[in-house]
Parts: structure tokens; sequence; C-alpha cells
């Protein structure tokens, strides 16, 4: 094709010309639909100047050159649409000898897509030496006769195939399996999101084409026709499902080919090697299989059937049994062993000896459930300012956390994390700008952060999912749950965070910081989900079980691999190793075809697939190219029990509370769940329980307190409170019984107590109270008069308390599984069925309460079982139902001695100074107790509590007890004695737990003898005295 080319200005790529201007231009083209077109235009011409015009334009031309270049561009005519440009493909050179301008030049074009168009001579400029040019020869009405012309075109024509990706055929669909199975999602490397495919079709785009698939499997598929694509495979991964809803992943791959290749290797359109169009193996016309051009069967030209000799039952000459002329074993007519009628050595009937083939392979990994991996994780947290996602901090600021955890490599992990805690503002200048700070009973949002502790990279951020708000009732509280998904492997910490460098909460966290505030915000796991990938191997060129399939070829060697499903570049192997990371995982792949693939353990990546496409060479350097598919499965960690060790210490356990005493708060209006203000009494009766502990706690009430007005008797509730959270935990209703006493009834008489069961860690106070705030109980508490009404424990027990399904640092070890609990517990021959309200069983050694929750409490028999251990076999189900069985192992062991460091301090003026204590019998609150004539009275224990200063010792202790009893009737004298034991206790308290230890004790017997002056009543003194280390009694007068 030849014709005239316009010439334009200020033309561009992809920018739009008037098609008006084209109108002279005769060097026109298209491209059919379905088609790309490769085409190389040549430029030719000049155009009849005269000498002026020559002279102006040999003056535009800049820095002696001789000629200017020009670009030549592809105009759509139909819409003006610069398709593409050649940069410089022309040259125009002006000549003062034959007053003309030559043009000269060619460009080639390639993937023009169906169009029609016009070959222009163009600049990118609206200026300069072209634009003088195409100015001069406007002014001038010169003629241009530039001519263009095709010289070379290549047109690449798209079909389409059909085919079915459930049923197998000859075009290379393989058959997939299942129980009424149809396509339920397509994605490709252009679509990477599945797209849902139903019976009418769903149509997809490909790299190289587009692909249509309806649910029954069937599909059609049409190229681009683009040049760049013959040699590549355009692959789509599909997903069936069958009627139970199972699911399976699998890939169509469309490799496109140059349409030559297809077929046999002549040019006729019968199976054999020559060029005659019958289909025996000579090159004559008919259709015997000799040379000459009869039609019998024979070499001869005459008609008989053979004129051989030879004894086989043929009628050729040779010594085989079939009926040709050569000497091998089969029937066709050439020298080789293969029964095909060419004459090369493979196995196909065309005459080549090409053999390269690269089968797909396939292979699968799986992505791992591991549930509740890092439950029961716990630890107090740090606050910071200025954190923002993928922020660094200076992880040296994290270290007033404990709480850690960590992510394994190849794994992801989910989780979910309870936040809680107080900040106690005891110092009430503090409390007083905190309140005025964020507002009495108002509340701030913060943030919690996850903080890789190895870079101080913050990997995730759960913004405002923190609570903090201060009340006047003594302190911060912080509440909140934060959630965080797809965690990556790392070793981390967490905490409370501010994106701003200044506002009201980095105030208050300063301030907290600036004043020395113990703040205890505590972090626990309460779910976890992991997702492990999994590691599977195998070999690109050789079959296998797991779905590799062998290639063909001699010396096959994988030259080439690229992540198609991530889209990823095309490495080269280069005879060794290269790992290439795909969108599920990472594939390392060898130069021999083995490889191994791990996946990253993404969550969601089940149920994917990981395309890989690679590319054999033979030894001759011919190619093949194939993929490799992982398909991507999930399996779910059945439940796996992990032993569990505990120690149980004996020696402070019963009875480790008794003997504490102190003063009864009163308080109006609380009931069970309220919460109180903690602060404001400073005098009230508080006690410990130890952390990884629960306690039994009894107590008695007793005392009197002064009224200004007679009043009834009525019935207080005894209520505990947890002093670290403000809850009242605890309520003994009508525990306690106030009684009007002495003169009018001005005393009011308190008496009562009760016992406080399975109490958890924590600083507790006890209070007496009522619900009401009104009436009579109200005007007696909200006097609180009860300055002479004290409370003792009487008996207390400790017990030990875990949970084997969570991990901690007393020996219990997490276990894992999705929805686990605790199905059932053994001992020797006992079983019992676990439930949410806990079950009660007997070890040898102690008892055991245990809950589905996997929460426990164990209490020892007193001290039989030091050095010895009671064994639990504890079964955990999972939600699938799978179960897995470990033991809990309580080793009963006594209290380890405590050593604790002596410090004295030394004047030069003074020693240490002592002190004398003496204390009467009075004040340990015996009652008066009327005993019968020849009765003993029940056996009573009291008690008395003092404090020796630091810095201070006693020497010289005496303990003296006075004993004042008269009789109860009749005139007979007085006759009683009282027997009983004396000892000194030291509570000795370390990190939280106190031990009692017994200094000296001594037996107590004293008497009430009435005399004829005195018949009815008599007093006795002992005075108990430690001299040098032991004791010594010496009674007083009556």
């Amino acid at each position: 094709m030849t014709g005239t080319a316009s010439q334009l200005l200020g033309v561009s790529l992809l920018n739009t010309v008037d098609v008006s201007l084209l109108a002279a231009n005769s060097t026109k083209f298209s491209v059919s639909e379905g088609t790309t077109e490769d085409v190389t235009i040549a430029v030719t011409g000049s155009t009849l100047l005269s000498l002026q015009s020559v002279l102006a334009l040999v003056g535009q031309l800049v820095g002696g050159a001789s000629s200017i270049t020009a670009d030549l561009s592809i105009v759509n005519t139909d819409t003006g649409e610069v398709v593409q440009i050649i940069p410089d493909a022309v040259s125009l050179t002006p000549s003062l000898a034959l007053l003309n301008l030559v043009y000269s030049g060619s460009a080639t074009f390639s993937d023009l897509p169906a169009g029609n168009y016009a070959v222009v001579v163009s600049s990118p400029q609206a200026s300069g030496g072209l634009a003088a040019v195409v100015d001069e020869l406007a002014s001038e009405n010169l003629l241009s006769v530039a001519q263009a012309t095709i010289t070379d075109s290549t047109q690449y024509t798209s079909t389409a195939i059909a085919g079915n990706v459930l049923v197998a055929d000859a075009g290379g669909d393989v058959a997939d399996t299942g129980d009424g199975i149809t396509v339920s999602k397509i994605a490709s490397s252009v679509q990477t999101t599945p797209l849902d495919v139903t019976a009418a079709g769903v149509v997809i785009n490909g790299l190289y084409g587009q692909l249509t698939i309806h649910a029954d499997g069937s599909y059609t598929y049409k190229a681009t026709g683009d040049a760049d694509a013959v040699g590549q495979a355009d692959i789509f991964t599909y997903t069936i499902v069958d009627a139970d809803g199972d699911t399976a992943t699998a890939t169509l791959t469309i490799n496109i080919v140059a349409g030559s290749d297809i077929g046999e290797s002549d040019a006729d359109a019968d199976s054999d090697s020559d060029s005659d169009s019958d289909s025996d193996s000579d090159s004559d016309s008919d259709s015997d299989s000799d040379s000459d051009s009869d039609s019998d069967s024979d070499s001869d030209s005459d008609s008989d059937s053979d004129s051989d000799s030879d004894s086989d039952s043929d009628s050729d000459s040779d010594s085989d049994s079939d009926s040709d002329s050569d000497s091998d074993s089969d029937s066709d007519s050439d020298s080789d062993s293969d029964s095909d009628s060419d004459s090369d050595s493979d196995s196909d009937s065309d005459s080549d000896s090409d053999s390269v083939e690269a089968i797909p392979d396939t292979n699968s990994s799986e992505v791992v459930q591991q549930y509740g991996n890092l439950n029961g994780t716990e630890g107090n947290l740090s606050q910071l300012v200025g954190v923002s996602l993928l922020s660094t901090i200076n992880v040296s600021l994290l270290s007033g956390s404990s709480f850690r955890f960590n992510v394994d490599n190849n794994t992801t992990e989910d989780m979910t994390v309870d936040v809680s805690g107080v900040s106690l503002l005891s110092t009430a200048g503090l409390l007083t700008s905190i309140v005025n700070l964020l507002g009495a009973g108002n509340t701030l949002t913060a943030d919690l952060s996850v903080i890789d502790i190895a870079t101080g990279r913050v990997v995730a951020i759960d913004a405002g999912s923190v609570s903090i708000s201060a009340t006047l009732l003594g302190g911060l509280v912080y509440s909140g749950t934060a959630s965080f998904e797809n965690l990556p492997a790392g070793s981390y910490a967490l905490a409370i965070s501010s994106p701003n460098s200044d506002g009201v909460l980095v105030s208050l966290i300063n301030t907290l910081a600036g004043a020395g505030v113990a703040t205890f915000v505590e972090a626990t796991v309460t779910d976890s989900l992991g997702y492990s990938g999994s590691t599977v191997t195998g070999n690109v060129l050789e079959g296998s079980d797991n779905g590799d399939m062998a290639d063909s070829g001699t010396d096959l060697t994988v030259t080439s691999v690229t992540a198609t499903t991530a889209a990823g570049e095309t490495f080269s192997v280069n005879g060794g190793t290269i790992s290439v990371t795909g969108a599920y995982g990472v594939l390392t792949i060898n130069a021999d075809g083995s490889y191994s693939y791990q996946a990253s353990g993404k969550a969601g990546s089940a149920g994917n697939a990981d395309v890989f496409t690679y590319t054999i060479t033979d030894g001759n350097g011919l190619q093949s190219t194939t993929t490799l598919t992982i398909n991507i499965g999930q399996e779910v960690e059945t439940a796996q029990a992990n032993p569990d060790t505990q120690a149980y210490y004996v020696g402070n356990v019963e009875d480790n509370l008794d003997i504490q005493g102190g003063n009864v708060v009163q308080v109006a209006g609380l009931s069970l769940l309220n919460t109180v203000n903690v602060a404001l009494p400073t005098n009230g009766f508080k006690f410990v329980v130890a952390e990884g502990t629960e306690q039994d706690v009894t107590l008695g009430v007793s005392g009197s307190t002064a009224l200004s007005i007679a009043l009834g008797a009525v019935t207080l509730d005894l209520i505990l409170i947890n002093t670290d959270t403000n809850q009242i935990v605890g309520v003994i209703k009508d525990g306690i019984t106030a009684t009007p006493t002495g003169f009018l009834g001005l005393s009011l008489e308190y008496a009562g107590g009760g016992e406080f069961e399975r109490i958890g860690a924590g600083n507790y106070m006890v209070v007496i109270s009522s619900p009401t705030t009104e009436g009579l109980i109200g005007s007696i508490l909200n006097l609180n008069l009860g300055t002479s009404i004290s409370m003792e424990v009487t008996d207390s027990t400790k017990y030990v308390t875990g949970n084997v399904l969570h991990t901690d640092s007393d020996g219990d070890v997490g276990d894992t599984g999705n929805e686990i609990t605790v199905s059932s517990i053994q001992f020797g021959s006992q079983i019992e069925t676990v439930t949410a309200g806990g079950v009660t069983i007997n070890g040898t050694y102690g008892t055991l309460i245990i809950k589905s929750d996997g929460s426990y409490s164990y209490h020892a028999n007193g001290t039989t079982g030091v050095g010895q251990s009671d064994v639990f076999t504890y079964t955990i189900t999972d939600g699938l139902g799978h179960t897995s069985s470990t033991t809990l192992t309580m080793n009963i062991e006594s209290t380890p001695p405590v050593a604790v460091d002596d410090i004295a301090s030394l004047s030069a003026a003074t020693a240490m100074q002592s002190v004398t204590w003496t204390q009467s019998v009075s004040n340990l609150a015996v009652p008066n107790t009327a005993v019968a004539a020849n009765a003993t009275s029940a056996a009573k224990v009291t008690s008395q509590n003092f404090t020796i200063a630091e810095g201070r010792e006693v020497d010289g202790v005496s303990i003296t007890l006075n004993l004042s009893g008269n009789r109860t009737s009749g005139l007979s004298l007085l006759n009683g004695d009282l027997s009983g034991t004396v000892s000194l206790i030291h509570h000795v308290t370390v990190d939280g737990v106190t031990t009692d230890v017994t200094v000296w004790t001594s037996s107590l017997t004293m008497a009430l003898d009435g005399s004829l002056l005195s018949p009815s009543s008599d007093t006795d003194t002992v005075t108990l005295n430690m001299v040098n280390g032991r004791h010594s009694a010496t009674t007083g007068g009556r």
C-alpha cells in the first residue's frame, strides 16, 4: 500500500488531532476486529521549492545541520487519537541544486489494535525547523508529494477455543471428580479477587485474552491477538464445590501459540509425511503401498498379486512378517521402529524430532489453625505518647511493661486482649489536679498499640480501645478490649498510647509519670488464633503422588520461574537455586526441578492457589513453559492438652490469716456488685489474699458504741470490698446483730460474723453496712460511732489456684484447640464430668475443684502429704469434638525458709532503744461467761495485736494477764479455774505473702477462789516474762 502522508504540528502520543486535517492523506489502512497488526512504513518523495524558499529553509537549519528530522505517527481516523509515534523516523533535506525538499525514512509499528488509521509526518513542537518547513510549504502553496509505503506487515488473528474444566477432552481438559460438582469461583492474574460463577456465565479478563466460564464447567477463551502473547500462558484459578459444600481449587492454563505451529509439518491434510493426497506412504497417487502406478500391491507393473520367492506370508521380498518392504517389524514403510509413517524416531506423525514438553504440576500446602495458642498471656502495660502506626519508638520506654508475646516464624496471629486496672491517686493534690484535668466522671479514650521489641516499630494499633475515667473516689480506672489481626512473626509488647504529643490524655500520662504514681494496668489475652504455614516439597521434572507431572525431553533443566498469582517478575534460575515470593508463600526451586514451598500462614489464604509459571530447556536449547500450582488447604489443629505442674506449700495454709484484726467501718447503702469509695476509710479492717491463691475467711465482730437516743435491735450486713477495683464482691446478709444494752438502752452491742469463701487474689476491706440509707439502720450507720467495734479473723484456709488451659508462671502450660473446655477429671478410678459451675474430686493428699473453663483450686489435707504429689488426669474437648488428655500434678511441699536481710543503725549517742510492753487480759475482749456448777465452758481463742516500731527492739518482754469472776448463784464460795496457752506470734510479710512465726508459747493456769470475806468474787493476776530467750511465770495476788 502506497499513498501520500499529511504533515502536522503539535502532535504527541495519545492526544487528539482534527481528523479534517487528514483529508489530503491517502495513506490509510484498517486493522480488522479480533486482530492486531505489525506494519513497517517507508517514507519517500520530495517537494518542489522556489530558490527563495530553499534559501529560507536552509537559513532555518541550526548549527550547520543538513536536514531536519520529523516523527512518523499513526492516527485513528475515526477518533483522531494518536495511537503510536516513532520519533525522528523521517529526514527532510533541502537541496539547492535540485530546488526541492527530499523526504526519507522508515518506521515499524507493533501491536496496532483493530481500527482505521492514517500515516502522518509530525512534530510534537509548534515551532522550530520543522514548523518553519510546514509554514513555508503552506504559504507558498507548494505541492508536497511525500509518500508512505507499507513495506512489511504481519497480522495476528485471535481464535476462540472452547472446553469444559469438569470434563476430560483431547484439548487438554482433565476431568474433575466429586458428587454434583459445579464451578463456583474464578480468578486470574488480572482479576485476583475471585468472581462468582453462575449458570449464565461470568466474563473475566486474563493477561492475553478473555475467558467466559459457566457453573457447569463449560468455557470459551478469546485471545486478544497480541503478538507479544505468543509463547505465553494465560492462567485462571477456579474453585469447584460439591453437593456437600466441600471445595477444591485447580487451574485452567491457556497456552498461546503461533498459528503456524499447530498441526502436521507437511502441507497436506492427511496423516502421512509425503506430499500427495492419499493416505499411503509412497509418492504416487494411487491407494496401494508400492511405487508403481497400477492398482495391485506388488512392485511390478503387471496385474498379478506378487512375484517374490521368500518364505513369509506377505508379498514383499523381505524376511519380516509385515507387508511393507523395509526391514523393521512395524507396518509402515520407513526404516525406524515406531508405528508412524515418518522417518524420525518419535511417536508423533510429523517428520520433525522435537519432544520437549512441560506438563502442569500441582501440590498442596496447608495452613494450620491453632486456636487459643496465646490465651492467658498477661502482664502490665506501659503508657506512651506520640505513637502512630508504622512509627518507631525507643524500646527502652517499654522497660516498665511486662506484657510480652511471640508470633512464630511462618505464622500470623489474631488476638483479643482485655485491659483493666487502676492508678491509685493517694495524694490529695494529685487527685485534685487529675480531676480538674479530666472533669469528675468524665472518660478519656486511649489506643492500645503492638510494638516490635526488636525494632521499636509500631505494627498495629486499635484506636480508642481503652477507656480511662477519673472519679472523686480516689483513682483512675482503666478498661477496654482490643483486637488485632494478621500480626506477622516477631516478638512484641503492648502499650497504652496516644497518637498525639499534646492534649488532655498526654497531660494525664505525663502527670502520672512525673508524680511517680504506681499504675496497675494489666492486659490479658482472652482469645487467640494462630495461622501456621506448612512446607511441601516436590520436583517439577519428575512425577509424584503429590501431583507433580514428569516433563518430557532430554537433559532438562528449569531455567526461569515467575510468581504468576502475585503478578511478579520473571527470575532466571541460572543453573542454581532461586526463591520467589508468591501470593501466599515462598517457592524455592532448583535447576534440577526440585523445589520446596513454605506457606506464609496468612489468614484467609486457605482455599486459594499460588501459581508459578516455569520454563524448562533441553540440551538442544528447545524450551517449553507450564505452571506449578500450590493449592492452599486448611487444617484446624485438634485439641492439644499439655501437662501442668503446681507447687502447694503447706506451712502457711491453715489459719494463715487468723488473729488478724482491726476496727470496723460502717457505711450505709451498700449491696452486692455495687461500687464503693474505698479511699475514704483509713481505719478499717483490711487483709491481703496472695497472687495465685484463694482464701476462705471467717470473721467475728464484737464491741459496743454509745448512742444519744434509745434504739431498737437491728441486723446489719457484713460487706467484703475489693479495694483494687472498688467492687463489693461478697455480702453476709444479716450477719451482724446490734442490740441496745446498758442504762436506758443507750449502748449498742455488736455481735456476729460469718465466712467468705473462695476469695480471689487481691486487697480487701470488710465493712458493716446495709442496702438502705434511710430509717433506723441508716441513722445508726451514718452516725458511724463504732469506735469500740472490732473485727478479727477467727478461721482461714488458703487454696492454690490456676488454670490448666492457660500459661502462667506457676507451672500451668496453655492448651490449644478450637473452643476447648475441660470435659472430665480423673483421680484413680474416680471420674467426674466437669461443668461450668465446677466439680470437686478428692486426691490422696488434698481436694481439687475444677471448672470447664480450666480454672481450678486445690487445698491439701494438712501437712501429711509433704514430699508427695496428687496427680489428676483431665480431658479437654474442642468445638469439633476432638479430645486430648494430660495431667495436673500438685506437688505438696513445706514452706521454704525466708531469709530477710538485717540492717542495724547505731548512733554514737544512743544504742537501739528498748520499750516495755504490758498487756491486760481485759483488753483481749474475753466476754463475761457464766459457767454452771461442776461444768466446763467451751474453748475460746482471742488475741491482741501490737507493733514494734521500725528501728526499735523490745527487751525483757512481760505480759500481765488479769482474771476476775463472780459466782453465778447460790451461797457457796466461788471456785473456778482457767487453763490455756499463751503464744507470741510474729507476722512476717514478704512480697505480699504473710507467714506466721511462733516466737514462744506457754501453758497458762489461773484460779478464782472465794473467801469468807468475799465469797462471791475473786481476781487473779499472772505476769509472763521473757528472760534470755526463755519465759517465766509470776503469779500475783488476789
